[in-house]
């Protein structure tokens, strides 16, 4: 069935005005404005649910998450689009997944951007927004439904190394306490293959600092608003598979390498190179 889709050109152009916005001078601002808002809510945290991603064969190529992302999917309670998935990634079916991958691609190319301080207007006048959390790590800040939208995703990077599922919190802010959260939650964690040395390298690393083994979302070093986000995601999401999954499944870590950082560091390393390529990717570079 054809569609109305925009072409890469133009989700590059969406990408590279939004950018723009957030390197302007009023970005600081924005940011101290959704802070503030921020501090007069009651925070609350809810436990999402979590499934490990396991697909090995030709089959699952191109399937995402990609090995060594972990995504966290959001949208409004009883949205047919994240029971799909829900179904899809629990049972591991490789065609269903792909076909709610389709869905997803579809539904964030239509997505419209607004300005970052009519982004920020609307968080503010919002129930609720929230923060995706592992641990004590700030994963995404500031993440919400507003302009519409009913369904978003963001990706993480990750090394493949122990993270309990139990861990992961969403922290929603809701001006009024009383109020039950809107949303629906699934975060879906794919583990990449390991080396013997990886595996080695990775278990070393301690109970207490497994927060090591995931990364924060690229684009969100403060404000996060999905309105905006959704815009420079759908680089990861839509193109990764066509244009960077081969880049991002085959890094590894070298033996010299671990020698020289040691494990901790070799850990962080192992997230920071799938970072950089899923940042070239959402800047469409």
């Amino acid at each position: 069935m054809a569609t109305n889709s925009p072409d890469r050109s133009e989700l590059r152009a969406r990408r590279l005005k939004v950018l723009e916005q957030m390197n302007s001078s009023g970005w600081y601002e924005e940011v101290r404005r959704l802070t503030d808002d921020q501090h007069s809510r009651l925070p609350h945290a809810i436990k999402p649910e979590v499934i490990t991603l396991d697909l090995e064969g030709d089959s699952a190529d191109g399937v995402r998450p990609l090995p060594g992302m972990i995504s966290l999917f959001f949208a409004v309670k009883g949205s047919p689009l994240l029971r799909q998935l829900r179904a899809a990634y629990g049972s591991a079916n490789v065609a269903a997944i792909q076909e709610a991958g389709q869905e997803i691609s579809r539904v964030l190319e239509q997505a419209q951007s607004v300005s970052v301080p009519e982004a920020v207007d609307q968080m503010i006048a919002s129930p609720s927004y929230f923060d995706f959390r592992y641990r004590g790590k700030t994963l995404a800040p500031n993440l919400g439904l507003i302009n519409g939208l009913e369904f978003a995703t963001v990706l993480f990077p990750y090394n493949g190394g122990r993270l309990d599922e139990s861990d992961f919190r969403i922290i929603d802010y809701r001006r009024d306490p009383h109020l039950e959260t809107e949303l629906e939650y699934l975060v879906v964690m794919r583990p990449p293959a390991l080396s013997d040395l990886e595996r080695d390298v990775l278990g070393q690393v301690p109970d207490d600092l497994l927060e090591l083994n995931v990364g924060s979302a690229v684009l969100c070093p403060a404000l996060c608003v999905v309105v905006v986000v959704v815009v420079l995601t759908t680089a990861g999401w839509c193109c990764l598979p066509v244009q960077g999954s081969s880049e991002y499944t085959e890094i590894t870590l070298s033996r010299e390498t671990a020698q020289q950082l040691g494990p901790l560091a070799s850990a962080r390393q192992l997230v920071q190179a799938r970072r950089e390529v899923l940042s070239r990717l959402e800047r469409g570079v």
